[in-house]
């Protein structure tokens, strides 16, 4: 066989246990090459035969090769031209190195990619140099399709050499796709023979692709006038996923890059260290949130007293020293406090909220849950006067236990016209023990068709704490498919149910990923109580674009990832760290503690940031002293060689004596 031919025949042979005929050399390279087993299968079965290839093993080219998904890339919408012009000013960043070769290899072999991420593969392999590959992207030109058939055809451009034939042949192609994809990898080689190519096209009135080649051009050379068009749309998003996955941005790797990005984001970073502050357990860091409610608005401020301190903030509602500015805070509190099952801790904040009548009866569904029995003189009202929202919450707080009349008050709505009321009523009966309410809510939800059905599950997933409620929908789930079934497993995720946990998880893992806004909802639910599998696959979300529509998502994955000490986030806790807000400051401080001991406080204090200041370097040696005692406080002033005139031991001191207070 010739050499050639034995080229070949590694290249597209699948590796198997026998001794490879080829020895040396074509040996070690050959063991190179089995890591590209998935994409090489793929273009080897939809390729024509080649002389001296040596047939696939049965089954290896549909277990190698990754599901065929819908494509995110594909379906992007065009930019305006402010993004077009942040693409291509980013598109100047994006580089890659030898590590992409390994990475892009280690993910094909281990499969399950989906279109866009396979494709981001290919190319981060020929951005790095994969001339061995050259054969196998001029097949997939050819036979591919969508995403994965632009990847190859960029693919060509990036090789730079040995692809001139072949792109001018797909310049020439009946498909308009193929040639506009065909121009812009012609310029991407930078052959000035392939550029004069285009250019001709781009000057000649007559050429079918003038449009396309004067787009090439403007994208490539980065011209005021480029406008966006579709297949630069796809280059550049592709080129981004492959630099986000396998190479780099402004030199940086994505995790660096993207977290750079969020710690840039002072807002963010108040949101995250607020949600990430909640449980611990050190002296002072209830004061701190204390502050932080009093001094701050917004509604953060309220989910981390209510985490971090509800017993306080109860009290203090009593006392009339705080309560809520207005009904929308008392609900959200009241949310907080229900998600957490908080009840027992804020009786007092419960009995107020029973004297206002814009969410009495919401506190009074809390109140009743914690053993609370007076709800007051509102509670004998009539519920056919009251709004529809304000009478579903009465009926579900009326739900929650068997006190004198509620029955009686429930049983008139079971039939209501209005489907939301009806469910309310039907649930609350349900849960009160009448057992043909509770063959109406399962003939509701067992049946797709029936009127009630998506209603009913709606109000069971509202009351699933309660035990019933909890066990018809973990029975139906096995029959709920696409939106609704996720939505039902997402709200029995928060509730504990672990085959549910499995579908979510499953959803996340999903190829094309999430758009944000349904990720952060799934991403809540997967974080309660997180498995090992979980905690993968959050881990694989983080950091997601760091863009203002995935500002809540990543909020919900680093404050999560904060909360179980991954070391991830330390970055954004320490750029928190040397914010001017005091107590914001020291709650970073605090979690970083949390995180990785006093060491971490320790060695922020010793090598504060340039931009930092005397005072910020004496806020963070208070948090060092106020955990650290005396034992931080000697070691410090040993380290600054006793100089207690430093704004780090003096800080540490004042922290020190604090503790005298606690």
């Amino acid at each position: 066989m010739s050499a050639r031919g034995a080229g070949k025949d590694c290249l597209f042979s699948e590796p198997s246990p026998r001794v490879c005929k080829h020895s040396g050399p074509c040996g070690r390279w050959m063991l190179r090459m089995s890591l590209l087993s998935p994409l090489l299968l793929l273009l080897a079965v939809l390729a024509p035969p080649v002389e001296a290839q040596e047939p696939a093993q049965p089954g290896t080219a549909q277990s190698g090769t990754a599901q065929v998904s819908q494509s995110r890339i594909e379906t992007l919408a065009l930019p305006d031209a402010k993004v077009w012009g942040q693409w291509l000013e980013r598109d100047r960043n994006l580089s890659f190195s030898a590590r992409t070769t390994s990475n892009a290899r280690e993910d094909l072999q281990q499969g399950g990619l989906g279109q866009d991420r396979q494709a981001a593969a290919w190319l981060g392999l020929a951005h790095s140099g994969a001339h061995d590959l050259r054969l196998t992207y001029e097949r997939g030109a050819h036979a591919l399709s969508g995403v994965r058939q632009l990847a190859c055809i960029f693919a060509l451009g990036a090789l730079q050499e040995g692809t001139e034939s072949v792109l001018i042949q797909l310049a020439e192609d009946p498909s308009e796709t193929k040639r506009s994809a065909a121009l812009l990898a012609m310029l991407a080689t930078g052959r000035p023979s392939l550029w004069r190519w285009v250019e001709e096209r781009a000057l000649d009135a007559r050429s079918r692709d003038q449009a396309a080649a004067r787009a090439a051009l403007a994208l490539w050379q980065r011209t005021p006038d480029s406008a966006p068009h579709e297949i630069g749309k796809q280059w550049l998003a592709l080129r981004f996923e492959a630099a986000r996955h396998y190479g780099l941005i402004a030199g940086e790797s994505w995790l660096v890059y993207s977290g750079r990005m969020l710690a840039d984001d002072p807002g963010f970073l108040e949101l995250f260290v607020l949600r990430s502050s909640a449980r611990i357990a050190r002296p002072g860091v209830r004061d701190l949130l204390l502050g932080v409610l009093q001094k701050s608005t917004g509604p953060e401020r309220l989910r981390a007293t209510v985490r971090g301190m509800p017993r306080e903030l109860s009290r203090l509602v009593d006392s009339g020293l705080w309560e809520p500015a207005d009904d929308l805070e008392w609900r959200l509190i009241l949310d907080e406090v229900e998600l957490y099952g908080s009840e027992a801790f804020v009786p007092e904040l419960l009995q107020r909220g029973l004297t206002r009548p814009g969410i009495a009866w919401r506190a009074a569904a809390l109140a009743l849950r914690s053993g609370l029995e007076n709800l007051g003189a509102f509670a004998a009202e009539d519920l056919a006067k009251l709004a529809v929202p304000v009478r579903i919450e009465a009926l579900r707080a009326l739900g929650e236990a068997v006190r004198p009349g509620s029955l009686q008050r429930v049983m008139p709505f079971v039939a209501d016209g209005s489907a939301p009321v009806a469910c309310a009523a039907q649930v609350a009966a349900m849960r009160l023990g009448v057992r043909s309410a509770e063959v109406s809510v399962r003939a509701a939800v067992d049946n797709a068709a029936h009127r009630l059905h998506k209603s009913m599950l709606v109000e069971l997933t509202r009351v699933i704490r309660d035990p019933r409620a909890a066990g018809v929908l973990d029975e139906t789930l096995r029959n709920l498919d696409g939106d609704l079934g996720l939505y039902v497993a997402t709200a029995l995720t928060r509730d504990g149910s672990r085959s549910a946990r499995e579908r979510v998880r499953a959803a996340l893992n999903a190829q094309p990923p999430l758009e944000s806004e349904r990720a952060q909802v799934l991403v809540a639910a997967l974080a309660r109580r997180p498995s090992t599998e979980d905690l993968a696959t959050l881990r694989a979300w983080f950091p997601t674009d760091p863009q203002p529509r995935s500002r809540a998502l990543n909020l919900e994955l680093a404050s999560m990832l904060a909360q179980l000490s991954d070391p991830v986030v330390l970055p954004l806790l320490q750029a928190a760290l040397w914010r001017d807000d005091f107590e914001i400051s020291m709650l970073a401080a605090a979690r970083m503690v949390e995180l990785g001991g006093m060491t971490a406080l320790r060695d922020a204090v010793l090598s504060p940031p340039p931009r930092a200041r005397s005072e910020d370097v004496r806020r963070v040696g208070y948090g060092l002293g106020l955990w650290g005692g005396f034992t931080e406080l000697e070691t410090l002033s040993a380290r600054l060689r006793h100089n207690s005139g430093a704004p780090a031991v003096q800080g540490a001191l004042l922290g020190v004596l604090s503790t005298r207070t606690h």
